[in-house]
């Protein structure tokens, strides 16, 4: 799993607009997806991982289109 530091630099018009890593390279999130107790000038986590069966599924799918 893949842990991404981020600093949620700041949040208008429902957008979260967070600075990613040592880097510091901007994302733009909707605001829903944060976790309510997060605010301005916060650091968080972000996890990212891959869901195999969806994806598996998600091929099938597309392979049965064909």
């Amino acid at each position: 799993m893949a842990v991404i530091e981020a600093y949620i630099d700041r949040i208008e018009d429902g957008r979260a607009i967070l600075y990613l890593g040592d880097n510091m390279e901007k994302m733009v999130l909707p605001e829903h997806f944060l976790a309510g107790e997060v605010s301005e000038g916060d650091y968080v986590n972000i996890s990212i991982s891959l869901d195999a069966e969806k994806t598996e599924s998600a091929r099938q799918e597309a392979l049965e289109l064909l």
